[in-house]
């Protein structure tokens, strides 16, 4: 996902008081993803994160219908 703004933007090597980009970050890493904020000061900002999609689930069993004696 892509989040695109047109904003003042920032210098992202400044230091924080929060966890907040950073934290981003990792929280992306933990599940083997990525997080990546640019901006510069008075030209926006673009923050993309990307996350990987869990393996499709198996189909479930199929019933084979047995029939009943009539």
């Amino acid at each position: 996902m892509r989040i695109r703004d047109t904003g003042c933007g920032f210098d992202v090597s400044a230091p924080s008081g929060g966890y907040g980009l950073s934290g981003l970050r990792a929280r992306a890493a933990e599940v083997g993803g990525s997080a990546e904020v640019r901006s510069d000061p008075g030209g926006g900002t673009l923050v993309a994160v990307r996350l990987p999609l869990p393996p499709p689930a198996p189909p479930p069993p199929s019933s084979s219908p047995t029939g009943s004696p009539t």
